[in-house]
């Protein structure tokens, strides 16, 4: 289960595109990058003569996400569900192609690019950070930009989340935290370290239940992290207690530039790589950016609004709200109230979710039409809106009057279930598909 076999299938779907000219790490590669954005997979044979291409693009659309899973748009839902809530833990093999060549400790070896002007150096975008508990010996699997700060120092943004606790923890203790960044892996496993299983559930075993099992592990030759074992890319570091660095600016997914923080440093030991590396580069702010932050949270409403509402037909964060401020959900709605059960539940699976909209169940999340004719037909300001102030939202939204401070809105779009006496006889046939009203 390699990134290896799913780019040829791509290619034999015609999905992959190759530009065989060099191009430059700075800028000039990301706005090749930027050209085919929401597109083809993109190849790109020659960066600053490192005779190591770079793709980027890999889960670039919705289709391919959705095959790397095994799944369609209707069961994704469940089987994200059910690898976060039973993992399977991954067959370890000792010998393993991401062992093949060591590559030293120098980060000027990989083409990292730099993705904008005012960016606050080169980023790595596609690395999956591991790391092992110094307490508890359990892993973690998360993605995390990294830029580059030095020949053999990169500086990591930590969000207060499950790396964020293991880290503090091994601070406190005085000891380093021993990671290890994988670079150029299976999308499934891209998608399994951006979900948010519970802490001390290991994201590879929830990427090896995403993949049937095919996915194996080895140890890493330094620090013995398990590490997927046909990754094309590792790198092996320590990071030091106190030790820390100014990071950003950094253009994040709601195509706004993040602030400069100081950031935890990491300390690199060592770069190995399997022959004839590929290096993945997500697009800042680009689709797959987006898809990789916001699908796996889609699949989080879901399950919460189906705590409270038998029938979830569809979730959608929005392209409009950059995969990850604005969502729709789809209800079978079967009692009053439903809708707005639904609107918090929405809340809590996803904390940065800012505005969500509920329609019924005949709804296509994915037509912006259908859900604005549902908003037209269905919608009292007076009665269907949930407003809550002073919400613990997104530190990414420029409109927070304080840093992750927001108000969150809610609209219930559903149909009632029995028409307004009133507009009974005059319903027309919009309203009673949109309705769920049919003849």
């Amino acid at each position: 289960m390699s990134l290896r076999e799913f780019l040829e299938e791509c290619r034999r779907r015609g999905e992959v595109v190759e530009e065989t000219g060099r191009v430059s790490a700075v800028l000039e590669a990301a706005r090749l990058l930027a050209r085919y954005d929401g597109g083809p997979v993109v190849i790109l044979r020659d960066v600053d003569d490192k005779n190591i291409p770079v793709a980027s693009g890999i889960c670039g659309s919705r289709d391919r996400v959705y095959r790397a899973l095994g799944v369609d748009k209707d069961t994704y839902y469940v089987a994200v569900r059910d690898a976060i809530r039973s993992p399977l833990e991954p067959k370890i093999v000792e010998e393993a192609p991401i062992k093949e060549l060591e590559l030293g400790y120098k980060l000027s070896s990989l083409p990292v690019l730099k993705y904008y002007e005012l960016d606050g150096g080169p980023y790595i975008t596609g690395g999956v950070v591991i790391a092992r508990d110094v307490d508890e010996g359990y892993q973690n699997a998360s993605i995390h930009r990294l830029m580059v700060a030095g020949e053999d120092r990169l500086l990591i943004r930590m969000v207060p989340r499950h790396l964020y606790a293991m880290y503090r923890k091994a601070e406190r203790k005085g000891e380093e935290l021993r990671v290890a960044i994988v670079i150029g892996v299976h999308p499934a496993i891209l998608f399994a370290a951006s979900c948010s299983p519970p802490l001390g559930v290991d994201e590879l075993w929830v990427a090896n239940k995403l993949l049937r099992g095919k996915l194996t592990v080895t140890r890493s030759p330094e620090l013995e992290l398990l590490v997927p074992s046909e990754a094309e890319i590792l790198i092996e570091g320590v990071i030091k207690p106190g030790e820390r660095g100014l990071e950003g600016p950094f253009m994040d997914i709601t195509e706004t530039y993040d602030e400069v923080r100081e950031q935890p440093v990491i300390r690199v030991l060592k770069i190995y790589a399997r022959r004839s590396p590929i290096y993945h580069a997500i697009l800042p702010a680009g689709s797959e950016h987006k898809l990789l932050m916001g699908m796996p949270k889609e699949a989080s409403i879901w399950e919460a609004v189906s705590y409270v509402v038998p029938k979830v037909k569809a979730v959608r964060l929005t392209p409009g709200g950059f995969n990850w401020l604005h969502a729709v959900v789809s209800i079978e709605k079967q009692w009053d109230g439903d809708g707005k059960n639904a609107i918090l539940a929405a809340f809590t699976g996803h904390p940065s979710l800012k505005h969500v909209v509920v329609v019924g169940h005949q709804v296509d999340v994915d037509n912006p039409v259908e859900v604005e004719k549902a908003i037209a037909l269905n919608v009292q300001g007076d009665e269907d809106l949930v407003i809550i102030s002073g919400c613990r939202g997104s530190s990414l939204d420029p409109s927070s009057l304080k840093k992750g401070v927001t108000c969150k809105v809610g609209v219930d779009a559903t149909p009632p279930l029995q028409p307004h006496k009133a507009n009974n006889s005059k319903l027309s046939p919009h309203y009673r598909c949109v309705a769920g009203h049919e003849d």
